[in-house]
């Protein structure tokens, strides 16, 4: 069995992570520049993120909650 190495570096975060980053940021009413800087930052670090979903899981989180 041969294991080839991804040449993608590995990510800081895992779905859970980003799930309660979303949470916080619409908890925290955050203003468009700040989930901006948050997505970019999010995009560097994983080239899999999905910047729709993020931002459809922040609406969900405040929807939910009333904020």
């Amino acid at each position: 069995m041969v294991f080839v190495r991804r040449k993608e570096k590995m990510s800081k975060f895992q779905r859970r992570h980003y799930e309660l980053l979303a949470e916080v940021m619409a908890y925290s009413s955050a203003d468009d520049e700040v989930i901006n800087q948050m997505v970019k930052m999010l995009s560097r670090d994983n080239y899999r993120f999905n910047e729709t979903r993020f931002r459809n899981a922040i609406y969900t989180y405040g929807v939910q909650h009333g904020i």
